[in-house]
C-alpha cells in the first residue's frame, strides 16, 4: 500500500508561521474602554461594571503536544478533560516546562517557522445570557502565543501579539441562554521571533477574558489631548439610534452634544493643574451616552495634563528638567508567572513609588491596563514599550536581523500601533519605547516616525540607539563609572541608564556612587535599575518545604540560562533586598552633602519644595546622641542646595571617638529616611594598658595551654583552637584563617554555568578555598602582664607556590582577654581580585543573639553602605543575612567595631582594631556554597560561624555589569589586621574597641624567613624582647 506523507507528519498551522498573517477578525485596536451604568468605574474594577460579563473562572482544559484535535470546538463532551484556571499560564499547572532561554529563542532560528513540536492548550467554557445585547464585543487583554477563538462553533478570529490586547465583535454569533467559547494557544508561532524577552517562558490566556456587553448605539473609542490649559476629547460612536446625546463631563463642567458619529469637545481651564509623579493631579472625564433621559452607559477616565520633551541635555516634564529615579519591571508572581491579579499591581507599585522612585520602564510590553491606572493615581512615569524584542537574531550575527529585513515591516508596526491606540489617553506615560534588544534597522525608525507623528508631546527611544542618532536619548547601559565619566556634556540629548544597577543574587553596588555623579553632571538624568522582582516558580520538595525553581530545574530544558532570572531587587516572593532599602536611600528627595565641615542638601526633586518633610538631627558620639535638635528645611527650590543649620562643633573630643551626624526626615511625623556623616574629627585611642596577672603554660602533643586564674587557652598549628571562661567552653574547635566566599552572582556563582565564570574560575584554579595556615615557628614571650605567642607561616594552596606569608601574634591579657594581629604579605601568582580575608570562629550553637557596634541593621558591603548607617544594632543571628532564592553570601556589616554573641547566659566579643566586618552564620560556608535552592540550606546542629574580616569584596554587578570599582576591590596587598577577643558583654567590648593594643612591630619580625618543614615543629621555648 501507498503510504501518504501526511500519515507521517503533524499538520502546520498556516497562520502560525506566517509573519504577514497577523490576524483574522480582529477589530482595530482602541483605548481600554469600559462601559458601565453607574460613574467611576474602571479597569482595576471593572466587575463592578453590569455591562461587563467577565469570562474569567475554570475552563475545561486539554493539553496536547501539537494540534491533533482541530475540531475540538465542536465536541460535544469535555467532561473528561481538566479544569484550568483563567487568567493562568499552564506551565505553573503542571502542563509542560517553563523554559528559560534569555537571548537565545526558544525555537531554531528560521524566521518565520516554528520547526519544533508545537503544543497546544485547547480551552472551552460555557457562558450564560439573559438576553441578547445590541452589541457584544469578546475583548482578550492577553493570549501567549498565537490563537484561535471559536464561539459556538464558528471562528471569531485569530490574533498574535502576547502582551497586546485582542477584540472581536461576536455579536453575530452569540444567542440568548447557553453559549460556549473555545480558545486554541499555541505555544509557539512567528511571533515568538519577535517575543525573546529576558523572562522565564510560559502559555496561556494570561490575562482577563471578559464581554462587553452594548447597546448597538455606543462609544467605540475616544482621545483626549491637552495643552496647559485645556483638555479636549475626540470621541468615535456606533449610532444606530436617532436623537440620542453625549455628555462630556470634566469635574463640574458639563456639556451636552447631540449623539454623531465623531463628537469632540474641548475644556478650557483657568489655572489647571498639571500631572507630574510628585503632584499626579487628575481630573475625572465621563463621557455618557443618553437615549433622552435614559442613560445608556457611561465611561470613566482619569486623565491629566503632562507634555514631556527634550532640550539640549535636559528632559524636561511640563518644561521642568527631571531626574529618572526610576526601575524596570516585568509582570510576574511566583504562583502564576505573568497572571498576576490587579492587587499584586497595586502592591508592586505603592511599593515602588513608597521606595522613593518615581519611574518605571515597562519591560519589555505593553502592560497590564491596572498598572497605567494606578500609576497615574499613585504619580508614577511610565516608559511604555511595544511588545518587542528580538535579542536571539545574534545567532544569526546580528541583533537587528529582522529590524533591518522590510518582510517584517508590518508586524514591528502592528505592535507599535497597538500600543499607542490601547494607551494614548494614560497621563503617566512620559516616554515611548518601540521596543528592546531589537538591535537597530530601518524598522525601528519607521516605528519612531509612527511614535512622533502619533504624539508629538512625548519623545520616543530605541533602547540600542546608544548615541540619539534616530532617538530622543544617549541611553547607556551596565557601565562602570569610569565609562560613564567619558559621556561629555556637550549640549547633546541627555543620557539615560534604560538598565543598571543590576540586581541578581546579592549584587548592586556602586548606587551611591552613581547617583553622587547624576546629582552633580546635569547631562545624568537618572535610569531604571535592573530590575523590581526576580521570576521564578514556586515548588515544593519532598518534605514540603518551598523553593524556587530556576533554569535547569525543568527536566526538559537542554539549553537554560540557569538563575539569571532571580535578579530583582525584590525576591520571588516580594520581600525586598538590602539593595532595594539602599536604592530608596539615594534615590531620596534630599541629597546630603558633608564637605569642608558644612553639612548641604540638594533638594532632588523636580517640582515641589521640601515642605512636606521635617527633619531632625543628632550628634552622635559613637554610638550615644549627645546633641539633638529639629533642622530647619527652607523654602528650596527643585534642584537647588541649601546649608543645613547644624552647629557641628565638637568642643571637647574624647580620645578614640568617632563623630556622626544623623538626618532624620519625616513626613507626616513617620520616619521616610536617615542620613548620616561623618565628621572630620581624629583623635587618638587611649593605650590599653595591662595588668599583671597570674598564667601557666604547658604544651602536649603539639598544643600550647595557657592557663590563667579564670580562663583557659589552647594553640594547635597556630591557631586558637580552645577558650573558656568562668567554666564556660565558648571554643572548643579551631579558628581558622578564610579566604573565601560563597560566591555571589557577580563572583560568577558555580550553580552557573552558561555565562564565563568569571573571578570563581579564578578562585577555584588557585585552590583558595582550600588554603591551609602551614606553622613553620613560633616565638613566645612571658611577661607579668601578659602572654604572647608568635605563630610564623604560610597561608597557602596545598600545591601551589601562591598564598600570603603570615605572622599571627597573640597577646594574652588578664581575664583572658586576646589580642590578635595578622601581618600577611601575598607571594606568587595569586588571583588579582580576592573574595575576603579574615578568620572563622566556630562558635556553639547556643549563642544565637547578636549585638554590634558599626553598620546595620541590614547588611552592607563597601559599595552598598548608603543605608546601613552606623550604630548600636542588636538581632538575632537569622536576622542578620539573607537566604536568597539562589543561596549565596550574605550578611555581611562593615565598619564593625565590636560584635559580642551570647546565649542569654555568657558572651563572647570581638572588638576592632583597624578595618574589620563581620557576618554570623548557622550554616557552614560549604553548605551555603553547594545550596542551589533555599530549601537546601541546612543548619548546622551544632555550631554556629562567625566570620571576622579584614576586608570583604564589594558587590559590582558582573552577573550582568562590571565588576565592584577599583575601590571596593580587594586586590592582593600587605597589610595588618588586628582585633581583640574577650569573653565579655557589650559594655567592656565597646571599651576595649576604644583602646589602642598596639602593632607589635618587632614581634611580626619582617626579616622572617620562610622555611617549609619537613614535619611540624615542636613547640620550643623561643623568647622574644619587646621594644
Amino acid at each position: 500500500m501507498s503510504i501518504n506523507k501526511n500519515d507521517l507528519l503533524y499538520a502546520t498551522d498556516p497562520n502560525v508561521e506566517n509573519n504577514h498573517v497577523l490576524q483574522i477578525n480582529r477589530l482595530k485596536p482602541r483605548t481600554t474602554v469600559i462601559p458601565a451604568q453607574k460613574s467611576g468605574v474602571y479597569y482595576r474594577n471593572k466587575e463592578e461594571s453590569s455591562l461587563l460579563l467577565s469570562l474569567n473562572g475554570d475552563y475545561k482544559f486539554l493539553y496536547r503536544p501539537y494540534d491533533d484535535n482541530p475540531d475540538f470546538y465542536t465536541y460535544k463532551n469535555d467532561e473528561d478533560w481538566d479544569t484550568l484556571p483563567v487568567p493562568s499560564m499552564w506551565q505553573f499547572f503542571g502542563y509542560g516546562e517553563c523554559t528559560y532561554p534569555n537571548i537565545q529563542y526558544p525555537i531554531p532560528f528560521d524566521p518565520p517557522f516554528v520547526k519544533v513540536d508545537n503544543p497546544v492548550g485547547y480551552y472551552r467554557k460555557k457562558f450564560t445570557l439573559d438576553k441578547k445585547p445590541g452589541k457584544t464585543i469578546l475583548h482578550f487583554s492577553g493570549v501567549d502565543n498565537a490563537f484561535y477563538a471559536y464561539v459556538n462553533g464558528a471562528l471569531v478570529g485569530f490574533s498574535k501579539g502576547s502582551r497586546l490586547s485582542a477584540e472581536f465583535d461576536i455579536t453575530n454569533l452569540i444567542k440568548e441562554g447557553e453559549n460556549l467559547l473555545a480558545v486554541k494557544v499555541f505555544t509557539y508561532s512567528d511571533a515568538t521571533y519577535l517575543e525573546n524577552q529576558d523572562m522565564l517562558m510560559a502559555n496561556g490566556i494570561f490575562r482577563d477574558v471578559y464581554l462587553i456587553c452594548t447597546e448597538a448605539t455606543t462609544l467605540w473609542d475616544y482621545r483626549v489631548s491637552t495643552t496647559y490649559n485645556s483638555i479636549s476629547v475626540n470621541a468615535k460612536f456606533e449610532v444606530e439610534k436617532e436623537n440620542c446625546e453625549v455628555e462630556f463631563s470634566l469635574d463640574s463642567q458639563k456639556i451636552r452634544l447631540p449623539l454623531c458619529k465623531n463628537v469632540c469637545y474641548t475644556f478650557e481651564l483657568e489655572n489647571p493643574k498639571l500631572w507630574n509623579a510628585e503632584e499626579p493631579n487628575l481630573y475625572d472625564l465621563s463621557i455618557t451616552l443618553f437615549d433622552g433621559e435614559k442613560m445608556l452607559e457611561t465611561h470613566s477616565k482619569k486623565v491629566g495634563i503632562m507634555h514631556t520633551r527634550v532640550e539640549g541635555n535636559k528632559f524636561l516634564v511640563n518644561e521642568k528638567p527631571i531626574y529618572i529615579k526610576g526601575v524596570n519591571r516585568h509582570e510576574t508572581c511566583a504562583d502564576n508567572g505573568r497572571a498576576i491579579t490587579v492587587e499584586q499591581i497595586k502592591h508592586d507599585l505603592e511599593l515602588i513609588k513608597s521606595n522613593n522612585l518615581n519611574a518605571i520602564r515597562l519591560s519589555h510590553y505593553t502592560n497590564n491596563p491596572a498598572t497605567y491606572e494606578y500609576a497615574s493615581l499613585l504619580g508614577l512615569y511610565l516608559m511604555d514599550e511595544a511588545d518587542l524584542e528580538t535579542h536571539g537574531a545574534w545567532t544569526a550575527g546580528d541583533q537587528g536581523f529582522l529590524s533591518k529585513d522590510p518582510d517584517w515591516l508590518d508586524a514591528y508596526k502592528d505592535r507599535v500601533v497597538r500600543m499607542l491606540e490601547t494607551n494614548k489617553n494614560e497621563p503617566c506615560i512620559f516616554i515611548w519605547s518601540v521596543g528592546n534588544e531589537c538591535g537597530t534597522g530601518e524598522n525601528l525608525y519607521e516605528c519612531v516616525k509612527i511614535c512622533n507623528e502619533f504624539d508629538p508631546t512625548k519623545p520616543c527611544t530605541i533602547t540600542q540607539d546608544k548615541d540619539g542618532a534616530h532617538s530622543a536619548f544617549r541611553l547607556i547601559g551596565y557601565y562602570p563609572m569610569s565609562r560613564i565619566a567619558e559621556y561629555p556634556d556637550d549640549g547633546r540629548a541627555p543620557v539615560i541608564a534604560i538598565e543598571y544597577a543590576h540586581a541578581m543574587g546579592n549584587s548592586s553596588g556602586t548606587l551611591k556612587d552613581y547617583w553622587d555623579y547624576n546629582y552633580t553632571h546635569e547631562h545624568f538624568i537618572g535610569g531604571f535599575v535592573w530590575e523590581f522582582k526576580s521570576h521564578g516558580f514556586y515548588a515544593k520538595d519532598e518534605n514540603g518545604k518551598l523553593y524556587t525553581k530556576i533554569g535547569g530545574d525543568f527536566v526538559n530544558n537542554k539549553y537554560h540560562w540557569s538563575n539569571f532570572c532571580l535578579d530583582g531587587y525584590t525576591m520571588v516572593d516580594g520581600t525586598p533586598k538590602h539593595t532595594w532599602y539602599e536604592l530608596g536611600n539615594v534615590s531620596f528627595c534630599a541629597y546630603v552633602c558633608y564637605k569642608n565641615g558644612k553639612i548641604s542638601i540638594k533638594n532632588t526633586n523636580d517640582f515641589t519644595t521640601l515642605s512636606h518633610l521635617s527633619a531632625r538631627y543628632e550628634i552622635v558620639e559613637d554610638y550615644t546622641v549627645i546633641n539633638s535638635g529639629d533642622m530647619k528645611i527652607p523654602n528650596v527650590l527643585p534642584h537647588e542646595w541649601f546649608e543645613a543649620d547644624i552647629d557641628t562643633t565638637i568642643k571637647n573630643p574624647q580620645k578614640g571617638k568617632d563623630y556622626y551626624v544623623n538626618i532624620r526626615f519625616y513626613e507626616n511625623d513617620k520616619e521616610v529616611c536617615l542620613k548620616q556623616v561623618k565628621l572630620d574629627i581624629s583623635t587618638q585611642k587611649e593605650k590599653f594598658t595591662p595588668s599583671p596577672f597570674s598564667y601557666c603554660t604547658s604544651a602536649k602533643n603539639k598544643v600550647l595551654t595557657v592557663k590563667g586564674d579564670n580562663f583557659t587557652i589552647k594553640f594547635d598549628k597556630g591557631y586558637i583552637c580552645y577558650y573558656e571562661k568562668d567554666g564556660v567552653v565558648i571554643i572548643d574547635k579551631p579558628l581558622s584563617l578564610n579566604l573565601y566566599r560563597a560566591p555571589i552572582d557577580n563572583d560568577g556563582i558555580t550553580n552557573f554555568s552558561i555565562w564565563a565564570l568569571r573571578h570563581i574560575q579564578k578562585w577555584n584554579e588557585s585552590l583558595i578555598k582550600y588554603f591551609k595556615f602551614h606553622l613553620a615557628d613560633i616565638s613566645i614571650s612571658e611577661k607579668e602582664d601578659k602572654f604572647t605567642l608568635i605563630c610564623n607561616g604560610k597561608f597557602e594552596a596545598e600545591t601551589f607556590y601562591k598564598g600570603f606569608v603570615c605572622s599571627i601574634v597573640y597577646e594574652i591579657f588578664a581575664d583572658g582577654v586576646i589580642h590578635v594581629s595578622v601581618k600577611a604579605e601575598p607571594f606568587g601568582d595569586l588571583p588579582s581580585a580576592l573574595p575576603r580575608f579574615g578568620f572563622c570562629i566556630p562558635m556553639p550553637h547556643s549563642y544565637n543573639n547578636v549585638t554590634w557596634f558599626g553598620r546595620g541593621k541590614r547588611e552592607s558591603y563597601l559599595d552598598s553602605i548608603a543605608n546601613a548607617p552606623m550604630g548600636l544594632y542588636s538581632a538575632k543571628i537569622e536576622d542578620t543575612y539573607t537566604v536568597f532564592d539562589v543561596p549565596q553570601e550574605s550578611g555581611n556589616h562593615e565598619n564593625t567595631q565590636f560584635v559580642t554573641l551570647d546565649n542569654g547566659k555568657n558572651s563572647f566579643s570581638v572588638s576592632a582594631q583597624g578595618n574589620m566586618s563581620f557576618s554570623y552564620h548557622d550554616f557552614t560556608l560549604e553548605t551555603l556554597e553547594k545550596a542551589r535552592h533555599r530549601n537546601e540550606l541546612i543548619k548546622d546542629d551544632n555550631y554556629n560561624y562567625l566570620y571576622i574580616d579584614y576586608k570583604m569584596r564589594g558587590l559590582g554587578g558582573k552577573s550582568c555589569g562590571p565588576d565592584p570599582e577599583e575601590q571596593y576591590e580587594f586586590h592582593p596587598h600587605s597589610f595588618l589586621f588586628s582585633f581583640v577577643i574577650s569573653a565579655k558583654d557589650t559594655e567592656k567590648a565597646y571599651e576595649l574597641c576604644r583602646k589602642d593594643f598596639g602593632k607589635q612591630t618587632k614581634a611580626l619580625s619582617d626579616t622572617f624567613t620562610y622555611v617549609v618543614p619537613s614535619q611540624p615543629r615542636e613547640l620550643v621555648d623561643c623568647r622574644i624582647e619587646e621594644e
